[in-house]
């Protein structure tokens, strides 16, 4: 027995030198323990570069709430705060963008099973209790995420057994939606993950005594659950699983009445199984798995040779993960004005996805293209590629810069010289027209009517300033006494009355308190006297100017509308 014993130690460490040296495609190699005691039907997700594992219950029916972090960097575990609800096992847990969640499972001391849920922030390393799981209590369930939201389902109740109810989860509201059953009927002890924009589960018990390997695919658009190619192997549950890019795994579990370590590779866009390298820990069930960029990883569980573990292995998927993405947004579209939104773009060689953090943060779309939001400060977006062979393993930041709206300038005159209160980026306006090299921080206006100034700087565009009215030529006192307006206030007709010594040509024109003009009637001849109705009519009420301007008078007067 002596030497059976070292002859089995040291094919473990050749086959450990083997596995960490080569990093082939397609291999496990085993890395650091678990941290803590060696536990099954623990919880596992990745957050960014880390993983978690948690919770669980050992050999000896001690259940745990401890919580442990993994860096593939350095493969080494740091124990986190502890879970924030009782000691469990058989719990769900995902991740969405850089919060992690646990809930459901079954709790020591009473045996109790449990629907209260909770978000764990690793920025903080704290634990948040958040609204309960909509559904009744459960253990064994499944649970993923897509996107921004998180799916649970299935699993097994005291009071009425196999479940097949299914559940979203909006962390931006905290609240909890029914959704469509799972589409294979009551299960538990079954897998599910996601890939894109879909989920998948499958296999677990359909009863106590009916082991399964069908597999569905649930599109959260339409709400509806497809039936897929079967599981590749046995009929099995408590199996272990994740998703790398765009493919799918699943493999180990318990095939009844052994257990197995066969693994399996899911490639949704050809809806076939492709059997891959056994797991590298040998018969293998209630282990926890996720994905850490290209790599898998799947750990404790129960062994086949050592029973209850917290065996850890990594998975290197069969070929090479996709290079960063190409930011091909157009430079016009990255420089941007305070309260828009723009349009960013990338290339790649798979299915892009946005983020707003390099180490993950929250998904925010996917596909070549994004959207952003109004935004009122500059922001850098993260997009990361993924294909059949695992994601990129660094995302393409893209900054957009955001500048802010110049105030409306102030406007003062000087007799015809116009001032502005911005010392650069002005464009002069008269009544609307922009006046060509009136670019200066003063205009000298050169006929009547009303002038404006606009500032613009780094492509933003202040709103108009206040409007002044010049009238290049004075008032003619002696003349002006003959021209009167009536009556004021008036309903939207004025009348005007102008008394001359000899034929003149006048010009009248309204403005309105935007200094638009609104109306004009040019080359009005008078002889004598002339008494002339105008109507402006519909017009709200208001202040208005009105302008009349002869061959040696320039004439203001206002006018006061109240509609009846």
């Amino acid at each position: 027995m002596k030497t059976i014993y070292v002859f089995l130690a040291v094919v473990a460490l050749l086959a450990t030198a083997v596995y960490t040296s080569a990093q082939l495609p397609d291999t496990w190699t085993q890395k650091a323990t678990v941290g803590g005691i060696a536990r099954q039907n623990a919880v596992g997700f990745s957050i960014g570069t880390k993983g978690y594992i948690g919770t669980g219950v050992d050999v000896n029916n001690n259940y745990f709430k401890d919580f442990w972090e993994y860096d593939p960097s350095t493969n080494a575990w740091t124990q986190k705060a502890d879970f924030g609800g009782t000691k469990r096992h058989s719990a769900v847990g995902f991740s969405i963008g850089s919060k992690g969640y646990i809930g459901t499972g079954q709790e020591d001391v009473t045996y109790e099973y449990k629907n209260d849920f909770w978000e764990y922030d690793p920025s903080s390393n704290s634990w948040t209790q958040k609204a309960n799981f909509g559904g009744v209590k459960r253990w064994q369930a499944v649970g993923f995420s897509i996107g921004t939201k998180g799916y649970l389902g299935t699993g097994w109740n005291e009071i009425v057994y196999t479940l097949s109810d299914f559940w979203e989860y909006d962390p931006a509201s905290d609240t909890w939606t029914q959704k469509a059953d799972f589409g294979g009927g009551i299960r538990s002890s079954s897998v599910g993950f996601n890939i894109g924009y879909k989920g998948y589960m499958g296999t677990g018990y359909a009863n106590p005594t009916n082991y399964t390997k069908d597999f569905w695919e649930y599109d959260p658009s339409s709400n509806t659950w497809t039936r897929k190619a079967d599981v590749g192997g046995a009929n099995r549950c408590v199996a272990g699983c994740f998703s790398i890019g765009t493919k799918g795994y699943i493999g180990t579990g318990n095939i009844d009445p052994n257990l197995t370590n066969d693994f399996w590779e899911y490639d949704p866009d050809v809806n076939t199984w492709t059997q891959k390298a056994n797991f590298g820990g040998g018969g293998w069930e209630c282990a926890s798995g996720f994905c850490i960029g290209t790599k898998g990883y799947m750990g404790t569980g129960v062994s086949s040779l050592t029973g209850t573990s917290g065996g850890f292995y990594e998975y290197t998927s069969t070929c090479p993960s996709p290079a960063a993405p190409v930011n091909t947004t157009p430079a016009g579209n990255l420089s941007i004005c305070s309260g828009n939104s723009t349009t960013l773009t990338a290339s790649g060689t798979g299915t892009l996805g946005w983020y707003d953090s390099p180490s993950g943060g929250s998904w925010l779309g996917g596909g070549t293209t994004f959207d952003t939001p109004i935004l009122l400060s500059g922001i850098t977006y993260y997009v990361q590629d993924s294909t059949n062979c695992g994601v990129s393993a660094t995302r393409t930041g893209i900054t957009v810069t955001v500048n802010p709206i110049p105030p409306a300038p102030v406007v003062t005159n000087t007799g015809a010289t116009l001032q502005s209160s911005a010392p650069g980026g002005n464009q002069w306006y008269f009544e609307g027209t922009l006046i060509s090299g009136a670019t200066s921080q003063t205009y000298v206006a050169t006929q009547d009517g009303y002038y404006w100034d606009v500032v613009t700087l780094n492509g933003c565009s202040s709103d108009t300033s206040n409007h002044k009215l010049i009238i290049t030529g004075g008032i003619g006192s002696c003349l002006s006494g003959a021209i009167t307006l009536y009556p004021v206030p008036g309903n939207g007709t004025f009348t005007v009355s102008i008394n001359t010594a000899s034929k003149t040509y006048f010009s009248i024109a309204v403005y309105n308190n935007l200094g638009a003009k609104i109306r004009e009637e040019p080359q009005v001849i008078v002889n004598g006297s002339l008494i002339r109705t105008i109507d402006i009519r519909p017009v709200p009420d208001g202040l208005y100017t009105v302008i009349i301007t002869g061959d040696r008078v320039n004439v203001s007067k206002k006018i006061v509308i109240l509609n009846e």
